[in-house]
């Protein structure tokens, strides 16, 4: 079975992070949605690789990051 892929909208924020890291010890894989100018570093820690860049104001960044291929550092 495929390990499903969650992304997390606000995952640089207290709840969001809270919310990775239940997601990762249950084995998903999680891709963080963040803006550009956010400290990946305590993601980063917790084991996200997976990032993509968009803004919740922008609906083409959020179609671009939401795509099923978008994978991005």
């Amino acid at each position: 079975m495929e390990t499903r892929i969650v992304t997390v909208v606000g995952a640089t924020g207290t709840l969001g992070a809270e919310i990775v890291r239940a997601l990762l010890e249950k084995g998903s894989r999680v891709r963080a949605m963040v803006r550009a100018t956010s400290d990946r570093t305590q993601l980063e820690s917790l084991g996200v690789t997976e990032f993509v860049v968009a803004d919740l104001m922008d609906a083409t960044s959020l179609q671009r990051a939401l795509a099923p291929a978008t994978r991005r550092r």
